[in-house]
């Protein structure tokens, strides 16, 4: 990804993971934590040839919280199980600072 900042609307957050388990996820969420601490997620649409996942977010919505925000795919299997990928950290940056 290149810079985000809080401002800025008309973003998607795209994860991609190795396992060999695109044919057996039934549900997939890009889960965040904030700068503050707060935890959430989106859920997120399964691109499985390609083996990554996307949020669109809607237009007018943004990031708004400066800082750096950590996001992971959570993934559930067909048989229940569930599969927890690593964290990718992404800094929001005020708009007009760098």
């Amino acid at each position: 990804m290149g810079k985000i900042y809080e401002t800025q609307s008309s973003l998607r957050i795209k994860l991609t993971y190795t396992a060999d388990v695109a044919d057996d996820i039934s549900s997939v969420k890009i889960k965040y934590k904030k700068p503050d601490g707060t935890e959430g997620y989106w859920n997120a649409t399964h691109v499985p040839a390609s083996k990554y996942i996307y949020y669109d977010f809607p237009a007018g919505t943004t990031l708004a919280d400066i800082g750096d925000w950590n996001f992971w795919i959570y993934a559930t299997m067909t048989d229940t199980r569930i599969m927890i990928g690593e964290v990718y950290t992404e800094e929001i940056y005020e708009e007009g600072i760098e």
